[in-house]
């Protein structure tokens, strides 16, 4: 066997392969080197599976030579034309029994009448349809193996005609690209009708001679091996009205292809643009806060006894953990709680004063923080808790920039509102993208462009819900108040003298936490030295006491006592203890820290008994491109200008 392939691949002649021991090898192509190097290649590869591979894989071993494949199309008068495809084979390695071909169905309706001969003999044949291809499959007499034959595959096409005003035209992919083997040598003819003669004929992707232009006979000879992979496909343009029948439904889905992809790609730029543009109009006409001048630059007092948490919900326009914590310290520093700092932990005391004059918003928070009927609470014990109560807090929050007529609605609701929307613009884009797949993928390439426009909407929309919710004039005006509040605090030793700000530090911290400012206002006053400062606050005890100048009532106090009384309010603090301020803001700022994390940590998931992870496996996408070549002579009455747009093509092969 190995001398055979090397007899084959070298082009010797029938005498020197019998001297070598070589039977029935058959060399009837020309052996000149251009025709004969794929071979050669070829047959070496097969050679080193024979030699190399085991037992089993080089039984399945199969190697053949596509010495011809001679295809004659007649155009009938019907409108149908007569394809006969001839292939001539020689079976040099392994065993065949069957034949096949497949032909893609989307340029022509049907295909009918197949038949298939070995040498002139009828062949079994099969045929179905699957997918969008024909398939046909013939059986062979007997095994095949070391012989040469003919196989002559013939069949008859409906609806792969096309017609234009201009002239009628066959365009066929005779040597189909899906194969393993080279073909060596190809001739195509073209039979028109009585009555018709070719105008115009064009090959493309296989370099070909045409002759009998002006006749009812057109032939292309191909000029070079046609490699696997590659096609050769013909052109033929005669009278139109010749033969019967109009354009299919695949002929007009093709010539208007171009214009409906223009219409569709402007559709969808259109929405693409035009959603966006439209919510940022919605955005100008109902999600702007009414205009007011700003008071002053800046004010160097809160401009209105509203809570802090409802400062921080109204000037941001959300109400989250921040306002939650600065309602905290300023429930701290009114007298309802008092802080206590612990070894490793912080302690919430309740106090004796009544908290009936407190707004829904801040009893929530004091029943969360120590208790609807405790005296006291760690705020270690809040761990894995306090989250479940945040959603009732907040809510609560917005129900009081609501009752002071900040709002119209709920920021919240306003917003969310707007996010279904955007989702359900999302969920449609997909659906409408189904759809227009269905729709319109058989007549365009543009089909998924309308809902990737929508998509940007739905994201548009999504984006701007964050911006939506408007406040009335009043609550414009008092957050523009509190904005010039909040740029005193960021540049407070810009306006005022620390030193004489530091007695106000304990009335302004809530406002600091709600504006989110606290850590750098809280570090100007650190930096403080000799300057009167507190060495008790009521309202917060560091770990140790306060020492030297702490008072009955200060570490000592029983919980639940945290009279006024009983501690020196800040005015009348002692002189040179700057570090007691510093000592109270780092230790302010250590709780708070460690409140954010406590207050939103969560029960961490239960392990699951049985648990399975997901590969997602990613798909590739390959695109082909139409090779063009150029017209043998003037413009055609139709179906573009380059190949690829014939019917005809698709796979064949023999096992």
């Amino acid at each position: 066997m190995a001398a055979a392939v090397v007899a084959a691949a070298a082009g010797l002649d029938r005498s020197l392969a019998e001297e070598m021991g070589v039977k029935d090898v058959r060399l009837t192509w020309k052996t000149d080197r251009r025709r004969a190097l794929p071979l050669i290649v070829l047959l070496c590869l097969s050679l080193a599976s024979v030699l190399f591979v085991p037992s089993i894989a080089r039984a399945e071993t199969k190697v053949l030579l596509w010495e011809r494949l001679d295809v004659d199309i007649t155009v009938r008068e019907d409108g149908t034309f007569l394809v006969q495809e001839a292939h001539l084979i020689d079976f040099l390695i392994g065993s065949f029994t069957y034949g096949y071909r497949s032909i893609p169905m989307d340029r022509l309706t049907r295909i009918t009448d197949v038949q298939v001969w070995e040498d002139g003999v009828p062949c079994e044949v099969e045929t179905w349809k699957e997918g969008d291809e024909f398939q046909i499959k013939w059986y062979m007499p007997g095994p095949r193996e070391g012989s040469q034959h003919t196989y002559v595959v013939q069949y008859v096409v409906h609806g792969g005609l096309r017609y234009y005003s201009g002239g009628d035209q066959l365009w066929w992919k005779a040597v189909f690209p899906n194969r393993s083997f080279p073909v060596m040598a190809s001739r195509v003819t073209v039979h028109l009708p009585d009555g018709a003669v070719a105008e115009k004929a064009a090959a493309y992707f296989t370099e070909a001679t045409i002759s009998g232009m002006g006749t009812d006979t057109v032939v292309f000879e191909a000029t070079d091996t046609i490699d696997p992979g590659e096609e050769f496909e013909v052109r033929v343009q005669f009278p139109h009205g010749v033969v019967a029948g109009g354009p299919s439904l695949w002929q007009i889905r093709e010539d208007y292809r171009p214009a409906i992809n223009l219409a569709v790609g402007l559709a969808s730029v259109l929405i693409l643009v035009g959603g966006p543009l439209l919510v940022l109009l919605l955005w100008f006409l109902r999600g702007r806060d009414p205009r007011v001048s700003l008071p002053a630059d800046y004010l160097t007092e809160p401009p209105s006894d509203t809570p802090p948490g409802v400062v921080g919900t109204l000037v941001d326009e959300r109400a989250d953990l921040r306002d939650i914590l600065a309602t905290l310290i300023d429930l701290a520093r009114r007298g309802y709680v008092q802080i206590q700092e612990t070894e490793g932990d912080f302690v919430f005391r309740r106090t004796e004063k009544s908290a009936d004059d407190l707004v829904p918003f801040e009893k929530e928070v004091l029943a969360r923080i120590v208790g609807k009927k405790g005296t006291e609470r760690s705020l270690s014990r809040l761990r894995n808790r306090f989250y479940k109560y945040i959603p009732k807090i907040e809510g609560k929050l917005y129900d009081e920039v609501v009752r002071r007529g900040f709002f119209r609605t709920r920021p919240d609701r306003v917003r969310s509102r707007y996010e279904t929307a955007g989702v359900v613009a999302l969920v449609a884009s997909v659906v409408v993208g189904c759809v227009l797949v269905r729709l319109l993928a058989y007549y365009t390439d543009a089909f998924f462009c309308p809902s990737v426009g929508l998509v940007g909407t739905a994201l548009t929309l999504l984006l701007a819900g964050r911006y939506m919710p408007v406040k009335t004039r009043k609550g414009t005006e008092e957050a523009a108040r509190w904005r010039a509040f909040k740029r005193y605090l960021e540049e407070i030793e810009r306006y005022t003298d620390l030193k004489e700000a530091a007695d106000r530090f304990d009335d302004y911290l809530p406002y600091a936490v709600a504006f989110g400012v606290d850590r750098s206002w809280m570090r100007k006053f650190q930096r403080l030295k000799d300057v009167p400062a507190p060495t008790l606050v009521p309202w917060y005890v560091p770990h140790g006491g306060w020492g030297a100048g702490v008072t009955e009532g200060g570490e000592g106090r029983p919980p639940g006592k945290a009279s006024p009384a009983q501690a020196p309010s800040l005015d009348r603090l002692s002189q040179g203890l700057g570090a007691g301020l510093d000592r109270m803001a780092k230790g302010l700022g250590s709780m708070l820290d460690t409140a954010a994390t406590i207050f939103t940590s969560r029960p961490a998931p239960a392990p699951s008994s049985s648990g399975s992870s997901w590969s997602s496996g990613g798909s590739s996408w390959s695109s082909s491109s139409w090779s063009s070549s150029s017209w043998s002579s003037g413009g055609w009455s139709g179906g573009g200008f380059g190949g690829g747009g014939g019917g005809g093509g698709g796979g064949g092969g023999f096992g």
